[in-house]
């Protein structure tokens, strides 16, 4: 198992693909020409991608921003600023973790692929000393979110201009949930030399492109080449938001 930082040119086309493929199996979105789901948000420097690798195939994905007063960019602050915008004036911050999918096509035997998906979100919220780690999600998703990591609801019933479906801000607070999570989920538990690799570039720098984290699965960076942030461009020219 992989849990890695999207870097490459490569690696970002083939998550922007598994998220057309995963929303439109769910007919969450409509139809584009390009087979690629893709926004602004994805360039903003506040944006990370990852990506969740099983047998070296690409398996699941998810995007954070990471969200403060100085960096106050993400898409739930589209959404719901009446709500988060008083947080970052009082001084508290975000991992907004969005574009969740997974592949439509998975064994539905691995049913902890959603769990090790959000796992990226919450070692983001560790890593970097969130407050609150947000996440926009469709009713019928927010059980999961309630029961494994106590969301709670703040707003809801909100219409996004690509989504088909109404949406609900769920908002956790990691200064009482952290080790409520960490005992009822020990595999959400991570090391700090995996939070640095995926969140950081200092490994990558010194030559590093991967650590064993804590339970044995490898944590991958890379140090990143010129060519993604063009195509990202030229991708999103040519494609509707969705």
């Amino acid at each position: 198992m992989e849990f890695r930082r999207i870097k490459s040119a490569e690696d970002f086309a083939a998550v922007f693909a598994l998220r057309y493929r995963a929303y439109i199996a769910n007919d969450l979105i409509e139809p584009n020409r390009t087979g690629m789901s893709i926004d602004n948000y994805d360039l903003l420097e506040n944006c990370q991608i990852f990506g969740l690798y099983l047998d070296g195939r690409l398996s699941a994905s998810l995007r954070i921003h990471r969200v403060t007063d100085d960096t106050p960019w993400c898409p739930a602050i589209k959404s719901f600023k009446e709500y988060l915008i008083p947080e970052l004036e009082e001084g508290n911050t975000f991992i907004d973790g969005s574009r969740f999918c997974v592949e439509p096509t998975r064994d539905p035997e691995l049913s902890a692929l959603p769990f090790l998906t959000v796992r990226f979100a919450y070692m983001a919220s560790i890593h970097f000393s969130a407050t609150y780690n947000i996440s926009v999600v469709r009713s019928e998703h927010a059980a999961f979110y309630r029961r494994y990591y106590g969301f709670e609801r703040w707003a809801g019933g909100v219409n996004l201009d690509w989504y088909k479906l109404p949406v609900d801000l769920y908002v956790g607070d990691m200064r009482t949930n952290r080790s409520r999570i960490d005992e009822r989920l020990p595999f959400m538990q991570s090391n700090f030399e995996e939070r640095l690799m995926l969140f950081t570039d200092d490994l990558p720098h010194q030559g590093i492109k991967s650590v064993k984290g804590l339970f044995g699965n490898l944590a991958t960076n890379s140090v990143s080449d010129n060519a993604p942030g063009s195509n990202l461009r030229d991708w999103l020219s040519k494609t509707a938001v969705g």
